[in-house]
């Protein structure tokens, strides 16, 4: 299997991690400073990606298909010269959305939440004005029908972003990547359906049954921990 991982490791230069903390748009921030005598400056928003549908659970049918699982985030990429930014920038790196709890008996099952948004800007700030670099979440995978083999519906992908939603990325190079939809709910015959996506995404792959849930380890299914790397 080829994996690319997606972000590099600390060996050249100076890379700083932050992984996901905020549980609401914008709503935690930490702070980053430029190191002395750097010229340019790369940074990668990965948001947090959609947490997967509960399944339907019963006592009296076999009808019981799987949650949907949650969309990914998109991703953006900004490589900007390191004078046209302050020393300071700001940073909330949204977590991924919570996966439906499981019902222990009959009844409607829950849905997942959708992933956080993350950002870097010049201020504590969310506006566009302020932004340097932005990725939209994954959204909530759906519960199934009640009690019926039908699976729930797959979280939607992470919105693809464009220089709207940053401003201050109009002075770098720009990469924006949007992100892939999660896994249909498996039914009560059978295993859910993986579509791959075809935006660019990156993928880490695992080979598994998906009946809903989140999920940390597959970046096209269930919950996907933000994380913004400058």
């Amino acid at each position: 299997m080829l994996d690319y991982l997606h972000l590099p490791d600390n060996t050249n230069g100076n890379i700083d991690y932050f992984s996901g903390f905020s549980d609401t748009n914008g709503g935690s921030w930490v702070v980053w400073e430029k190191p002395r005598g750097a010229h340019m400056i790369r940074i990668t928003c990965i948001a947090g990606g959609g947490g997967g549908g509960s399944g339907f659970s019963s006592n009296t049918t076999t009808n019981r298909g799987g949650g949907g699982g949650g969309g990914s985030s998109a991703i953006s990429i900004v490589t900007i010269p390191a004078y046209v930014l302050p020393d300071r920038l700001y940073v909330s790196s949204g977590i991924g959305g919570k996966g439906g709890d499981a019902n222990p008996a009959d009844g409607t099952a829950n849905l997942g939440s959708d992933g956080i948004r993350s950002y870097v800007c010049i201020a504590q700030d969310t506006g566009v004005i302020y932004r340097v670099c932005y990725a939209d979440s994954g959204k909530a995978g759906t519960t199934p029908p009640d009690a019926t083999p039908t699976g729930g519906t797959a979280g939607a992908a992470g919105t693809v972003a464009t220089i709207a939603d940053m401003l201050l990325a109009s002075y770098g190079i720009r990469n924006f990547i949007g992100g892939g939809v999660g896994v249909t709910g498996g039914t009560s015959g059978g295993s859910g359906i993986l579509t791959y996506p075809t935006t660019g995404l990156l993928l880490t792959l695992v080979e598994e049954d998906v009946e809903g849930g989140a999920d940390d380890r597959a970046i096209v299914t269930g919950k996907q921990i933000g994380r913004a790397h400058v």
